[in-house]
């Protein structure tokens, strides 16, 4: 208002009050350009995600090792760069984790707790999320139940993805948990955001906004290969993208290459004494270093429905895709985080890959698919959760469990021999309509049932449970740790391939190990919901 005269003020409020339209010279003054095109949508501001206490840390859960038969081992790297016990408390050392709860207050956690276990890891190098896509879905996964496969399965929930708000309200919950994962991202570390459609454009302007427009690096297009075969007016989809932002210019890059063709074999015929390949030109040698670099399209299958890779977790993406992006802009010992980390393909092949990393979701299951999937690998990591008081699902309230005894069977020298006895099940009846709902879980008689779609209030109602094993995905004995929490002697779970869960377990108890009423016995269920007990001796 300053740039106008007394007479251009007086021509100005004349327009606005007979409600003309303002020349082009008022609207420059009145309203300067900004620098960079911004991203406005209802709301916008006024949904920041709750944080956590200050003076709350990470709770331990459990520490989890490959080998259980194996003393417990992690090689933990402190801020000086020594490494330090396994029992030392958080914060001195950097072990891999799974963290069970909001990502928002995770992030903030570790930046609280762990800020000098990071800066001394180099700080976080990769940032992959693979978040909800506005489907307007609440996903579900469908788990197997009982000892043998009989296709008996439940419904467990996954993660929501329905957003009443649509867009705006998606937008308003993404934004500032890029915001805080900027923060969190080491100087020469870069962010990889997976997206299809619905959100992908969207969150594009809102990255350049938080990085600036000028790191973006790519716009990756995964052709997955599958798609809607019955759509019938637009073509199938068969693509996600995947958007590559820099924090900086400063950040490592070795670029993929393809597969060496046979014409490329053919063409630097000759073979060193090493193995490596060349050919000659003009009197010079040229080395074949592998297949042409890759491009921004990548052409992955996604996995089959019986592929070896799947772990019952939908949205599930395939190795190849994140080897592709970790093995690209992480070396050997740099950190990755994953704060959507669902079926833990990113985290699962960090490990492989002989990277650093952490894994968040807010789903039980996620974190119980995870940390199986995990385990079977043969990684060490712990568990945390920065939930103050863990809950379970809104669907799951009325469900509770009884651990009954967990006794010691019979001691032969160091072999103890722990038995299972009994977990009860209680909940709710659901008697008549209403509230019958078809499809709904329940208990009746100590049995769990799925509501049938019949008339009679009991008619077409489908039995899950023949034993009361059936409900539970694994137990472990154990002892509990301080710093770790559950750390397992001995464990066992289901797999999709092997139903069968024992009821009875042996291993050694040595003189270095806690044993009769220290002993901890811990059951799981399909939800990824755990209760412990103590072992009773004699």
């Amino acid at each position: 208002m300053d740039r106008l005269s007394a007479k251009e003020r007086r021509e100005l409020a004349r327009r606005l009050t007979a409600g003309e339209p303002l020349p082009a010279q008022y609207r420059d003054v009145l309203f300067p350009p900004v620098p960079e095109p911004r991203l406005i949508w209802p709301g916008q501001g006024t949904m920041e995600p709750a944080g956590v206490p200050a003076d709350l840390g990470p709770r331990p859960v459990e520490r989890v090792t490959g080998n259980v038969a194996k003393p417990v081992a992690c090689v933990e790297v402190a801020a000086s760069g020594q490494e330090v016990a396994s029992g030392s408390p958080p914060g001195q050392g950097w072990v891999n984790r799974l963290i069970l709860g909001d990502n928002f207050a995770a992030l903030g956690v570790l930046d609280r707790w762990d800020e000098a276990a990071i800066a001394a890891a180099g700080g976080i190098k990769l940032i992959y999320l693979d978040p909800p896509f506005l489907t307007g879905a609440n996903v579900r996964a469908d788990v197997p139940i009982g000892d043998v496969g009989d296709g008996r399965s439940v419904s467990v929930p996954a993660f929501h993805d329905a957003w009443p708000g649509g867009l705006a309200a998606y937008l308003s919950m993404i934004t500032p948990r890029l915001g805080s994962l900027h923060r969190s991202l080491a100087t020469d570390g870069c962010l990889f955001f997976h997206a299809d459609v619905r959100v992908s454009a969207a969150v594009r302007l809102v990255l350049d906004e938080i990085f600036g427009a000028g790191r973006l690096v790519n716009e990756i297009v995964w052709s997955y290969g599958l798609g809607n075969a019955r759509a019938r007016r637009a073509f199938a989809p068969k693509h996600d993208t995947i958007l590559f932002y820099a924090k900086s210019g400063h950040y490592r890059f070795d670029a993929p290459r393809g597969p060496v063709t046979p014409a490329m074999t053919a063409k630097y015929r000759h073979v060193r004494p090493d193995g490596s390949r060349f050919m000659r030109s003009y009197g010079r040698e040229y080395t074949l270093r592998g297949g042409k670099p890759v491009g921004t399209v990548w052409d992955l299958p996604s996995i089959s429905p019986t592929g070896r890779e799947r772990a019952g977790y939908p949205t599930q993406k395939p190795e190849r895709l994140l080897e592709r992006i970790i093995s690209a802009v992480t070396a050997p010992g740099d950190l990755v985080l994953d704060p959507f980390c669902g079926s833990g393909t990113t985290i699962a092949v960090a490990d492989r890959l002989g990277r650093r990393w952490v894994g968040i979701d807010s789903s039980p299951l996620a974190i119980r698919t995870c940390r199986n999937r995990l385990r079977a690998g043969g990684a060490t990591f712990d568990i945390q959760t920065v939930m103050a008081s863990p809950g379970d699902e809104p669907e799951l309230t009325g469900l509770a469990y009884r651990l009954g005894p967990v006794a010691v069977a019979s001691i032969r020298g160091d072999q103890w021999t722990v038995e299972l006895v009994d977990v009860r099940v209680s909940g709710p009846p659901v008697a008549g309509p209403p509230p019958r709902r078809a499809g709904q879980v329940t208990v009746r008689d100590g049995v769990l049932v799925r509501i049938g779609r019949g008339g009679d209030p009991d008619g077409g109602d489908d039995p899950l449970t023949r034993h009361w094993s059936d409900w539970l995905d694994g137990w472990a004995v154990g002892t509990m740790s301080a710093h770790h929490g559950f750390v397992a002697l001995w464990e066992a779970n289901r797999s999709r391939t092997d139903r069968v869960l024992p009821t009875r377990a042996t291993f050694t108890v040595t003189e270095d190990r806690p044993a009769g009423d220290q002993l901890t016995a811990r059951v799981t269920d399909v939800f990824g919901r755990w209760w412990d007990a103590p072992v009773r001796a004699g």
